[in-house]
């Protein structure tokens, strides 16, 4: 069972998708791919040589919206469908592995049996779940309409605040919140499976909510003592992402680009995003040289 799966949602930039498809382009892993209705990318346009890949039917994903969770879980039951995995890894189609398959596969079997999941532990955030958000299915909040959108939103909140609405009032759930992307067990895919309608009741209508669930199931089950670090939340989940709280400077788009190549060649983190500044193919080709990646 020492094959890993990756997990891709994908929706532009079919040049940064290939080159993630070609660094994990390796016999022994199965890489399942989801294009997001709305991309003009087609699944012919993307190859292997080593790896199985698999396109999922497409679907309308919108950011931050319950879609978000709905094209995880499409991604996650055709990976188990496939067969049995060590690891379930969940990308966007602008990261990149900062080591190359043997080093990965290497680290996975020395850690063997821990959730990468990273958690965020500086607030309360039930914030997310209590209330029913309306237009949560309408994107990022851009001009005017954004403007009026999230004022639509703050005062349902308010009037369901003064009604006293808490829609997990009757859940005996401690809620968490963490990076979006991680890599997991096996035993933990199949949990987050085993709980799909209940992740549908709670999550529907809310808002950033693909931060909150996977977090949320692994913290109030088992799984929650596998944890391979619950202090660090990008140490957690090996991932490297260009927030202020890691990386120093301006980063238009939280980007990383050439200024940052030292740093993430100096990372004991396994994947980066996002790749979308204009230098950004340069790092990427310096890593896949230095990491003697495919």
């Amino acid at each position: 069972m020492n094959k890993h799966a990756y997990m891709i949602m994908a929706h532009h930039r079919p040049d940064l998708l290939q080159l993630l498809i070609n660094s994990i382009d390796d016999e022994r892993n199965d890489i399942i791919v989801h294009i997001d209705k709305k991309s003009n990318m087609k699944p012919e346009q993307f190859e292997t040589q080593y790896a199985k890949i698999f396109f999922i039917n497409q679907m309308s994903v919108n950011w931050a919206g319950y879609t978000q969770i709905q094209c995880e879980y499409e991604l996650m039951k055709h990976a188990a469908a496939i067969g049995h995995h060590a690891y379930y890894h969940f990308l966007t189609g602008a990261n990149y592995p900062l080591w190359n398959q043997n080093y990965i596969y290497d680290f996975f079997e020395k850690n063997k049996g821990y959730e990468f999941i990273g958690f965020d532990n500086a607030i309360d955030y039930s914030i997310r779940v209590k209330y029913y958000i309306p237009f949560s299915e309408h994107g990022k909040l851009r001009g005017v309409s954004g403007h009026l959108i999230e004022g639509v939103r703050e005062f349902a909140k308010l009037v369901q605040k003064v009604l006293h609405v808490n829609r997990i009032k009757n859940q005996n759930l401690i809620i968490k919140k963490g990076c979006a992307y991680f890599s997991i067990t096996e035993g933990m895919l199949l949990e987050i499976l085993k709980q799909e309608k209940k992740v549908k009741d709670m999550y529907m209508h809310t808002i950033c909510c693909d931060e909150v669930f996977v977090q949320t199931i692994a913290y109030n089950s088992e799984f929650r003592n596998k944890i391979y670090n619950f202090e660090n939340e990008y140490d957690g989940c090996l991932r490297e992402l260009a927030w202020p709280s890691n990386v120093s400077g301006i980063h238009p788009g939280w980007n990383f680009s050439q200024k940052d190549l030292e740093y993430l060649l100096n990372s004991k983190r396994l994947f980066a995003m996002k790749f979308e500044a204009s230098d950004s193919i340069d790092v990427i080709q310096a890593i896949k040289q230095k990491r003697n990646i495919q």
